[in-house]
């Protein structure tokens, strides 16, 4: 606790009706705030006295005479406003390293039982290099499960959930919501998307029951994508991008099939003028950036969809972006055009028909599948696409996934070892246009594999065993699980 009387004011900073601000100083230069608030905020203040965080800005006194005095840190630094304001950019990693920041001072307060009540942009204090401290407890209250409403209607406009304006009592998840918001305008301002667009929609969904259970949630959120990438003599394979392959008749493995480029304008256009009847993509753009790595002899183990048989797959195995053509529908004669990107785990697909259907949907791991990381090194994101018929109706749907793989080469070989694939189901006919069908399909160490005359996704034991055990199957629009 401070010596409150060695402390000199320098000067007011703000005054209101409910409260004044000091900068204070003591007799060694170093400055402090005093908080002089009318009504008795001793309950939440001397809550947060018990705090040591290096995001939550210290308490060093809470008296009451009358009015509650505060002496806390002095935070130098400026308002994330000022910066949001000034059009200032933020790349993906100083956002996430300010987000991970205030997701920490929030776990700090929850463990506490302190719910802040006004995460905004005006309450996070920045310093130049990067550190952020969470400041403004006006109107933070300790967080009591008998509370059925909150009496007060506070917070600000934009930032404050449904709860905080008398219709249901604040929780934890009235802080994950205004975070939520807070990350939005930080990605807005920044021209990001992606993973951690999703997260922000997650967090400010109106039904609290649709957000995040916790602030732990949400760090696991953040870190749930993070590449664990390995430096060691695979430098090479870190780099591929995209492989288009078609499958052949043996226990799963495919061969890589060689483009050419076409031009040398932004974007490369590759030919696709294999086995004929097969084909599914065609015209396929790929963003500036491409390394082709057909001279590998065997990249087919990287499919996620694999097994005996032929089939298109087309497969992406890094961030980039690509435009394609995908033949759906009736005897694969309608020609749908496809934009995808791959990027930071999260794969999403924009598809438009000549019929004016469209669909655009990001596709990732939500944390719906908990899962061991048996394989930690050299971990990539790679995502896939291919057509097949599901339910033997003739038409084809097209199917999503995306892989967590360990890649490991040898002798001009690509070896993945997968900790999980996940997988979606589109369908698609002329007259409906696009569905995505309920649910998903998800394998632990184990890729997804198709049998000939069997229109159900099998789940191999392993990587590189095609023996089934068990797996999905189409009923309607709805993936269900068979044993």
């Amino acid at each position: 606790m401070l010596d409150f009387d060695t402390l000199k004011e320098i000067g007011v900073i703000k005054t209101t009706e409910k409260k004044q601000i000091c900068l204070m100083e003591d007799p060694c230069g170093k400055k402090f705030i005093k908080y002089i608030f009318e009504e008795d905020k001793r309950e939440i203040y001397k809550t947060l006295q018990k705090i040591n965080h290096p995001n939550v800005p210290a308490i060093h006194n809470v008296m009451f005479n009358g009015k509650t005095i505060v002496i806390a840190d002095f935070i130098d630094g400026r308002p994330l406003s000022e910066h949001l304001n000034g059009n200032e950019k933020f790349s993906e990693k100083q956002i996430k390293n300010i987000s991970c920041q205030i997701l920490d001072a929030l776990d700090a307060l929850h463990k506490q039982n302190i719910i802040h009540r006004d995460i905004k942009p005006d309450n996070i204090i920045m310093d130049n290099s990067g550190n952020v401290w969470l400041s403004d407890y006006d109107i933070s209250r300790i967080y009591r499960t008998a509370i059925k409403k909150d009496t007060e209607i506070m917070g600000t406009f934009g930032y404050a959930p449904i709860e905080q304006y008398g219709m249901l009592p604040t929780d934890f998840k009235t802080d994950i919501y205004a975070f939520g918001v807070t990350l939005k305008a930080l990605l807005d301002t920044s021209g990001i998307k992606g993973k951690l667009l999703k997260i922000a929609d997650k967090c400010r969904r109106l039904d609290p029951m649709q957000r995040y259970e916790s602030v732990s949630d949400v760090k696991k959120a953040f870190s749930s994508k993070k590449m664990c990438i390995g430096i060691c003599g695979v430098a090479f394979v870190l780099s591929l991008i995209i492989i288009i392959i078609l499958a052949v008749s043996n226990s799963g493995a495919t061969s890589s099939k060689k483009s050419d480029l076409t031009d040398n304008q932004s974007e490369k256009s590759y030919s696709d003028d294999t086995s004929g009847d097969l084909i599914r993509f065609t015209n396929t753009m790929v963003s500036e950036g491409f390394v082709d790595y057909s001279e590998y002899e065997n990249v087919n183990t990287a499919a996620i969809f694999s097994g005996k048989g032929r089939w298109h797959l087309l497969s992406l195995m890094s961030d980039t972006s690509v435009k394609a053509t995908v033949l759906m529908g009736k005897n694969h004669s309608t020609p749908v055009e496809a934009e995808m990107h791959l990027y930071d785990g999260v794969f999403t697909l924009n598809l438009n028909d000549e019929f004016g259907h469209s669909f655009n949907h990001d596709f990732y791991y939500d944390n719906n599948h908990p899962f061991e990381v048996i394989y930690p090194q050299n971990r990539r994101i790679n995502s896939e696409l291919t057509c097949r018929d599901l339910d033997g109706d003739g038409v084809e749907e097209l199917l999503v996934g995306i892989g967590d793989c360990s890649f490991n080469v040898k002798d001009k070989t690509l070896y993945p070892y997968f900790n999980y694939c996940l997988g979606w189901i589109v369908r698609y006919d002329e007259a409906r246009g696009f569905i995505l069908c309920e649910g998903d399909m998800f394998s632990q160490n184990s890729k997804f594999v198709f049998v000939d005359g069997d229109v159900r996704i099998h789940l191999a034991k392993n990587a590189v065993n095609t023996e089934t055990t068990y797996g999905y199957e189409l009923k309607g629009n709805k993936i269900t699980p068979y044993k």
